[in-house]
C-alpha cells in the first residue's frame, strides 16, 4: 500500500467515507488523488482472493454453472443483451469473469475485449474460453489502466460491479466517449451509495481506532466509492456525448414501504423501468443500481 495515507485528517475522512464520489474527488488534492490511485490498483491486485481466481466471490466466476439471470443483476444484463444485441462488447473489470460469461454465451457477441488490471483474472477467463469458449467468439485481454488501453469502439461497454473501483470517473467517461460507438450503449450495475451504505460506513468509522488507523496509514483505504444517480446525470451532463436512457434499483426489500411498491407494481404488471419500481424511497434504501447510457 501507499507510504503515505490517502486521507490524513480525521474530518476530512468522514467526509471522504460520506460524500458521493464525485464529491470526494473534487476535494483531494492532487497527492491524495496519486495516493487514492495507487492504492486502488494494490488493493485490487494483491490480495489472495486476486491472486487466485478460484477463490474470489466466494468460487463464482467463469466457469460457475448456476444460472445468472435468477439474481437481477444477471436478469438486468440478460435483457440488456436481448434487447440491443450488441456485436462487438468490452467489458471493463470482469474480475474472475461470473458475469463474463453471459457475454461469451449471448449469441449476438462476437467480439469480446475485457480489460482488468489484475492479470490473473484475465488469465483465469482466458484459459477457460481456450477450453470451453465458442469458436464464433473472438476474444481479447487488455491488462492495465483503463487511461493506458487503445481499443477499438465497440457497441456496448459493460460494467458488472466495476465503477466503484475507479475514483477518476469523469477520467473514464472520456475513455467512454472514444470507446464507444455513435449509437452504442454502457450498461453499469454496481453497489449504491444511499441509506444502507452510508449506516455502514458510519458504523466503521465510529469504531475504535478506525479513524486512527486510516489517518495514520496504518490501514490500508482502497478505492470503494459505490455510485449514485446524481453522479451518474453529472458526469452524462459534463460529457455531453451520452444521455441516460434506463436506471433500476436493487433495493432493500425487507423495507415494508419498498415491499409494498413492489407488490403493487407486481399486480399491476408494471415492467422493471416503470417509476412504482424505481421511487425516491427505493432509491435511498438501494444497495444495487443499474444505469444504462446511449452514446449519441
Amino acid at each position: 500500500m501507499p507510504k503515505q495515507p490517502v486521507i490524513t485528517s480525521a474530518f476530512r475522512l468522514w467526509l471522504f467515507f460520506l460524500l458521493r464520489n464525485d464529491r470526494v474527488w473534487a476535494m483531494l488534492t492532487e497527492e491524495e488523488r496519486a495516493n487514492l490511485l495507487e492504492a486502488n490498483r494494490e488493493h485490487n491486485t494483491f490480495r489472495e482472493d486476486y491472486f487466485d481466481p478460484t477463490k474470489y466471490g466466494g468460487g463464482q466466476g467463469v466457469g460457475s454453472e448456476d444460472d445468472r439471470r435468477t439474481i437481477p443483476a444477471g436478469a438486468w444484463l440478460g435483457e440488456f443483451l436481448d434487447r440491443y444485441q450488441p456485436r462487438r462488447v468490452i467489458e471493463v473489470g470482469p474480475g474472475a469473469g461470473y458475469f463474463t460469461r453471459m457475454l461469451i454465451e449471448h449469441p449476438s457477441v462476437e467480439e469480446l475485449d475485457a480489460i482488468d488490471i489484475n492479470p490473473y483474472f484475465l488469465e483465469h477467463i482466458s484459459e477457460y474460453l481456450s477450453e470451453s469458449g465458442p469458436s464464433r467468439l473472438r476474444f481479447s485481454s487488455y491488462c492495465g489502466d483503463f487511461q493506458d488501453v487503445e481499443i477499438e469502439p465497440a457497441d456496448a461497454v459493460i460494467l458488472m460491479n466495476a465503477l466503484h473501483h475507479i475514483p477518476n470517473r469523469e477520467d473514464f467517461f472520456d475513455f467512454l466517449e472514444k470507446r464507444v460507438r455513435p449509437g452504442g450503449f454502457v450498461f453499469f450495475f454496481d453497489p449504491s451509495h444511499y441509506l444502507p451504505r452510508v449506516r455502514q460506513l458510519i458504523g466503521k468509522l465510529l469504531s475504535p481506532g478506525y479513524v486512527r488507523g486510516k489517518t495514520s496509514g496504518e490501514w490500508p483505504t482502497g478505492t470503494h466509492h459505490f455510485c449514485t444517480l446524481g453522479e451518474f446525470r453529472r458526469l452524462v451532463r459534463r460529457s455531453g456525448k451520452f444521455r441516460l436512457i434506463s436506471h433500476r434499483y436493487d433495493a432493500a426489500w425487507r423495507f415494508l414501504p419498498v415491499r409494498v411498491l413492489n407488490r403493487l407494481a407486481r399486480v399491476l404488471g408494471v415492467p422493471e423501468d416503470h417509476y412504482l419500481r424505481r421511487t425516491a424511497l427505493q432509491r435511498l434504501l438501494s444497495q444495487k443500481i443499474m444505469v444504462v447510457l446511449e452514446r449519441i
